[in-house]
């Protein structure tokens, strides 16, 4: 498995981020401002009338439209929605926090005429000052992962990070991926940075996911940081290793050696999913309630 130089592949939807920070305003709407930026993600309150709403796979959208307020109104604070990245690596590659590639930040590669180019790179990943201020939270919270189709660069264009642009596009799209899921901690410095550490942490291996479903609801447990540390200053980020595919059972290579997702796709092609977190400042995922899995 190969490793990335640098952080994890994700790309919140709307702006990168050097903090986070919300306000309710009159509207009764939450107003979250990422970073610097002039953008403003408006996050609507779901009305909470004590019902719970249908979801599960029918409220597998990507969206934060997947989130409900299942606090019963017991929020004295109303609740933000759900935080929605977008993910693509290149096959064999992981999504790690704090990697590349990173906003802000340019990719070149040397085309056929020798001249050399920036590399159009579509989702880029958090570094890891945004993820601490993403994934503090008050204990442990939940995550869920949305199979998107393979999407298939023109000849010569990376789309993903790390694509092999010299090789040709495969014959079959993946219609499964399946996600190695690690933890581990990053800690605010007295300078103000933001560091990894100690070890990363094994969550789980999900089962193989269809294109277009959700994988089930996976909590994230708050990890232990460093000790005598106060724990506003550190936070637990994941990240998404290993990943799987059915490519190569689609091929038929070595018969069912590979079936249902047990090979890395090839570096030509990109993996691609979108990643929904639910933590305790948020809304949780619809049909469901947090309280169940605690």
């Amino acid at each position: 498995m190969k490793v990335l130089k640098s952080f994890f592949s994700l790309s919140i939807i709307a702006s990168s981020l050097l903090f986070w920070s919300s306000c309710s305003n009159d509207s009764g709407k939450v107003s979250t401002t990422l970073g610097n930026s002039s953008d403003e993600v408006t996050r609507e309150v779901v009305p909470n009338d004590g019902e719970q709403p249908v979801g599960g796979e029918n409220s597998c959208t990507g969206t934060v439209d997947d989130g409900w307020d299942d606090s019963n109104g017991q929020n004295t604070i109303p609740l933000a929605s759900l935080f929605i990245y977008q993910i693509s690596m290149a096959g064999g590659y992981d999504a790690v926090p704090g990697q590349d590639p990173q906003e802000n930040k340019v990719y070149t590669y040397i085309d056929d005429n020798g001249q050399t180019k920036e590399a159009f790179i579509a989702h880029r990943l958090p570094s890891y000052a945004d993820s601490f201020y993403v994934f503090q939270n008050d204990g442990a919270y939940f995550i869920r992962l949305k199979v998107n189709e393979q999407f298939f660069p023109a000849k010569g264009k990376h789309h993903c990070y790390l694509r092999n642009i010299n090789a040709g596009r495969s014959n079959y799209s993946y219609q499964k991926l399946r996600f190695g899921i690690n933890a581990r901690i990053v800690v605010k410095n007295l300078d103000g940075s933001i560091t990894p550490y100690g070890i990363q942490h094994y969550i789980q291996t999900t089962d193989p996911i269809e294109v277009g479903k959700c994988s089930p609801i996976i909590k994230i447990p708050a990890l232990p940081g460093p000790p005598g540390l106060d724990p506003s200053r550190y936070a637990t980020v994941i990240e998404l290793r290993d990943v799987r595919s059915d490519q190569w059972c689609q091929e038929g290579v070595d018969g069912e050696t590979w079936c249902p997702a047990e090979r890395q796709l090839r570096e030509a092609d990109c993996w691609d999913v979108t990643l929904e977190i639910s933590t305790s400042n948020t809304h949780f995922f619809k049909g469901y309630k947090r309280s169940d899995f605690n």
